[in-house]
């Protein structure tokens, strides 16, 4: 929201670059987050909500700081650019992936410890039991050897064909 609002705000008009620039930067963006959630979720087997979000943050802003700072420099390379669309892409695109980052490493973990804040754990057990991380394989094996077994293997080896033309 924050490149295409600046963008509106110095009536640049859109063009075929910026235009892409939502689904660009909700791709680009969405990995710190899911990184912030997993590890969340990872420390909330053995902690409550504040001290899990304190600790996954922690463990992985270093790692996204990085990330988040390299896609950076390399979109601000793209501001050399002699076209002018590729310019206004580069610029941005490392406007939103910065604005990104700080909302990953700040908002999200608020609204994680918010939502999550005394509630039991998702799984239900006790840390470190077989049923604390989830019961997805328990509800997914029954269509595996059932009657739906083939149409599982189906889809896997619809999805395996389509690898086969990786190399052309």
């Amino acid at each position: 929201i924050v490149p295409m609002g600046v963008i509106a705000l110095f009536a640049i008009p859109y063009n075929m670059v910026t235009v892409m620039l939502p689904p660009f930067l909700i791709t680009l963006s969405v990995c710190d987050v899911i990184h912030v959630i997993n590890w969340f979720h990872y420390e909330r087997m053995f902690r409550s909500a504040t001290e899990a979000v304190i600790v996954a943050v922690g463990k992985i802003w270093t790692a996204c700081l990085s990330t988040s700072a390299i896609t950076i420099v390399g979109l601000l390379s793209l501001v050399a650019s002699t076209v002018h669309p590729i310019s206004q892409l580069g610029a941005f695109a490392a406007l939103g992936i910065f604005v990104a980052w700080l909302v990953t490493m700040t908002l999200v973990p608020l609204l994680l410890a918010m939502i999550w804040n005394g509630r039991e754990r998702s799984a239900g057990a006790a840390p470190g039991t077989a049923k604390a991380f989830g019961t997805y394989g328990h509800r997914l094996l029954p269509y595996l050897s059932g009657r739906y077994r083939l149409l599982w293997l189906g889809a896997a080896a619809a999805m395996l064909y389509t690898v086969a033309g990786l190399s052309r």
